[in-house]
């Protein structure tokens, strides 16, 4: 692989290959690409071989050509059960895509904010060209009435902005929603999930597979759900960061929070509004209709998520102003 590039920048011959001839007929493709599956999956005990602390440095001195890719080669030892693991991944139409790779979405490359980075790959299955990206997200534990705003909310962008994506985490509730409303309105769809495989929630593998048949993405930072429950939990949360990196602007219907002490609040859309302001991003939330609701044996307090997610800098919304505030969103698009 030396002589793929001596500056380190090592996608510059991609100039006049696509992806699927690279990666179906060149043996070297498949090498270079179980490198970095294999960097990626064993990061924390390579990056002090490596001699970096994170995953910003690594790229910054790879793009400065002070590591180069025999370099990598050097710490990270590729061997035939490795090359022939990623044919297997390849083979079940599952994409590799490092962060040098020209399709790594430029949004999730710059991320850098106090301990958090993009990762060094992304798994994905379907197709990642996508644009003027609409997050709309919310809680698993959402009525009926969330539900419906958020079909009305997703038909006026399909009318309004109809080469819109919409992003979301593919979680229970609002996401599945909005996930389902656009694939009905002719919209594509980023669904950035915890672990590739086995789709979560499992009643969603279905809804998986047709957005990638609309020319939608499935996409994920993990190829597999993690055995330990604690690392689980961790993903859950890691991959709201890459759902405010994609996208431009960020819509949350019907969050739910919960109280950590000393007047701090967390939640999953907590993090992807904070991710998202601290980026410049604009956020919006629904004005709740009910102050609190009770679904099974749990009491949503959604007032409580809407007055903390203003005070951080959210834009609020009615019902009655989803039109106005499409047209808004597509004026800032444009």
């Amino acid at each position: 692989m030396s002589n793929v590039g001596e500056s380190g920048i090592i996608y510059r011959y991609f100039d006049t290959m696509s992806w699927s001839i690279m990666f179906e007929y060149s043996e070297r493709w498949v090498h270079h690409l179980a490198l970095w599956h294999k960097l990626h999956v064993r990061w924390p005990e390579l990056r002090d071989k490596i001699r970096v602390d994170n995953v910003v440095e690594f790229i910054r001195k790879i793009d400065e050509g002070v590591i180069r890719v025999e370099d990598l080669e050097k710490v990270v030892y590729v061997d035939d059960s490795d090359v022939e693991e990623v044919k297997k991944i390849l083979a079940l139409g599952v994409k590799i895509i490092p962060i040098i790779s020209p399709e790594y979405p430029q949004s999730l490359r710059s991320l850098e904010d106090k301990g958090i980075y993009p990762p060094l790959v992304i798994y994905c299955r379907g197709n990642l060209d996508f644009k003027k990206c609409i997050a709309i997200v919310g809680t698993r534990f959402c009525t009926n009435w969330g539900r419906s705003v958020t079909r009305e909310l997703v038909r006026h962008i399909s009318k309004e902005i109809s080469e819109a994506s919409i992003v979301t985490g593919f979680a229970r509730g609002i996401d599945t929603e909005a996930t389902e409303s656009a694939l009905k309105y002719g919209l594509k769809v980023v669904g950035v999930l915890p672990w590739l495989m086995p789709v979560y929630p499992p009643e969603n593998e279905r809804l998986a597979n047709e957005v990638v048949g609309r020319g939608g993405v499935i996409l994920s930072e993990n190829l597999y759900k993690p055995s330990r429950s604690e690392e689980i939990r961790r993903q859950l949360f890691l991959r709201n960061r890459i759902i405010s990196s994609l996208a431009n602007v960020v819509i949350v219907v019907e969050a739910r929070l919960h109280y950590v002490g000393a007047g701090k609040y967390r939640g999953g859309a907590m993090w992807q509004v904070e991710y998202a302001l601290k980026r410049g991003k604009k956020v919006y939330i629904l004005e709740p209709k009910y102050r609190a609701y009770k679904i099974g044996n749990i009491w949503v307090n959604y007032r409580k998520a809407f007055e903390v997610f203003v005070r951080h800098g959210a834009i609020p919304f009615n019902e009655e102003e989803i039109e106005e505030l499409v047209k808004t969103i597509k004026n800032e698009l444009s």
